[in-house]
């Protein structure tokens, strides 16, 4: 599962103390391992499930809990 979103807005929310080389890392970087992940998803979209995480929270809960929910009863 991935949760896609864009890396400016992924920029704003991320948690401000965190200071690991990651995290502190250019919006160049995150947007290289974005489009890598999502160059990975686009590839072997079967083994895949892209969600949206552009919305709130709870929004963002729903949709992983409504494409999992969908899973788990495809494979019964």
């Amino acid at each position: 599962m991935l949760i896609d979103l864009d890396v400016e807005t992924a920029s704003e929310r991320k948690v401000r103390d965190a200071q690991d080389r990651f995290e502190t890392s250019d919006l160049a970087f995150h947007q290289r391992v974005r489009d890598g992940y999502l160059a990975m998803a686009e590839r072997y979209g079967d083994a895949w499930c892209v969600v949206d995480g552009s919305g709130s929270e709870d929004e963002v809960v729903e949709l992983v809990e409504s494409r999992v929910a969908t899973l788990a009863w495809s494979n019964v």
